[in-house]
């Protein structure tokens, strides 16, 4: 059965997807933001880990805190505790 239970009308849509999109569901991403957005959101989140693999803990996770811990931490020749987490 590819319609979602509680459908209207069973056996009218190719899939569950079909189904839930016929009343409206929204699914991740086409609901939440843009994949400009997303990708965004992917960048901080890769630059964050790779600084804290490297000893690094920045004040934030926006990429202009992971930035700056990672310039402070190249300056001091030792990784950069942010100020929270001293």
């Amino acid at each position: 059965m590819a319609c979602r239970s509680g459908c209207p009308t069973p056996g009218a849509h190719r899939s569950w997807g079909e189904c839930a999109q016929g009343i409206g569901v929204a699914f991740v991403g086409g609901a939440t933001g843009t994949y400009g957005q997303e990708k965004a959101l992917q960048r901080n989140a890769d630059a964050y880990w790779a600084a804290r693999k490297q000893g690094i803990q920045p004040d934030g996770t926006s990429m202009r805190q992971i930035e700056t811990a990672v310039a402070l931490s190249d300056g001091m020749q030792k990784p950069y505790v942010g100020v929270d987490n001293a």
